[in-house]
């Protein structure tokens, strides 16, 4: 089992445990949320991306809702990719404010 699988199944297990509504991921070429929806969990797979072609290619992943963002000018600035994956999430129905 590869490092990979093993933290994308103890993303589903935490999700899980904790009663998530909802799994964000920063992914810039997909891989991270497919291996998150090989698992199979009971909520919506968030991955925020700011590549159409990988947000296009993710559609076809069960459980997993591309969310284009626009580049950030500093890769780094985690928050705010964050912080659209939670507003997707919320304006999308599954997430609400107070989860």
């Amino acid at each position: 089992v590869s490092t990979q699988s093993t933290w994308a199944q103890s993303s589903v297990n935490t999700a899980f445990e904790v009663g998530a509504m909802g799994i964000i991921v920063l992914s810039n070429t997909g891989t991270s949320a497919a291996l998150i929806a090989k698992y199979r969990p009971g909520c919506p797979i968030f991955a925020v991306t700011s590549n159409e072609q990988n947000a296009r290619q993710l559609l076809l992943h069960r459980g997993v809702f591309p969310v284009l963002t626009p580049e950030p000018a500093d890769r780094r600035d985690y928050n705010a990719r964050v912080h659209g994956g939670i507003k997707y999430g919320i304006e999308s129905g599954p997430v609400g404010g107070g989860d």
